[in-house]
């Protein structure tokens, strides 16, 4: 497996091959694979384009925001926020549609279909899409108007992809009472419990100060204390990594 072991060049030769037999994946890995060998050769950045852009017209999470990120940062192509945004939108509706499935109970003739790690690995792109464009919503970035009741329900379409981040963005709208909603302790917790199940530090020390107060919980300061030691073993895990 050339890919696993890190020799790339080769790698491409044969995802490009099923790439043109219309294998997906493949597409996507290719294009990728095309853009970081790419040293601003012209010739590989079109193969890449080219490639991601069939794995997105198959509607691929993974390529849509690949490309949507390549958007953002100018790295291959100029940077343009407008497309960048355009293509987290295409991710967003994507995960409104998978989670209007999966509340209905209608996925599992589509997950039959796939393997258990591809359909993880859509779900997380798709769930990063939705939550980096609420974030944007959220704050009035890249030339977007702030829309906090916008950017609420695209950070619950990412927290039932089960998103650390949205969830925990939830938890601070509901215990502060945030976009077009009362201040509700009990959600707060609830969602910041969520994220922390997940390894969300910032929820972990949320969650620690609640219960240091008493709000929304009974009031414990060895509880507390936990939290606290929790978060920091997992910050100091997360450092090590780096």
């Amino acid at each position: 497996d050339y890919y696993t072991l890190g020799d790339f060049e080769n790698s491409v030769f044969y995802f490009e091959k099923a790439a043109n037999l219309g294998d997906i994946e493949c597409q996507y890995l290719a294009g990728q694979l095309f853009h970081s060998l790419s040293n601003n050769d012209s010739k590989n950045l079109e193969k890449c384009l080219f490639l991601l852009n069939l794995a997105i017209d198959a509607k691929y999470p993974p390529a849509i925001h690949y490309v949507a990120m390549m958007y953002g940062s100018g790295d291959g192509v100029q940077q343009n926020d407008s497309k960048m945004l355009q293509y987290l939108e295409m991710n967003a509706q994507l995960a409104e549609r998978l989670t209007n499935q999966q509340s209905q109970q209608s996925q599992q003739s589509q997950q039959s279909q796939q393997s258990e790690n591809e359909v993880d690995i859509i779900q997380q792109q798709l769930a990063e899409s939705t939550f980096m464009l609420a974030t944007f919503h959220f704050n009035g970035d890249r030339n977007l108007t702030k829309d906090s009741i916008k950017a609420r329900k695209l950070f619950d379409i990412a927290a039932k992809l089960n998103h650390a981040g949205a969830l925990s963005a939830l938890g601070v709208i509901y215990f502060q009472g945030m976009a077009g909603l009362k201040s509700d302790f009990i959600q707060a917790w609830k969602y910041y419990s969520l994220a922390a199940q997940l390894g969300d530090i910032n929820s972990l020390l949320n969650m620690a100060d609640m219960m240091e107060r008493g709000i929304g919980v009974k009031q414990s300061s060895h509880g507390a204390m936990v939290l606290r030691q929790h978060a920091s073993i997992l910050q100091n895990k997360q450092q090590e990594k780096e």
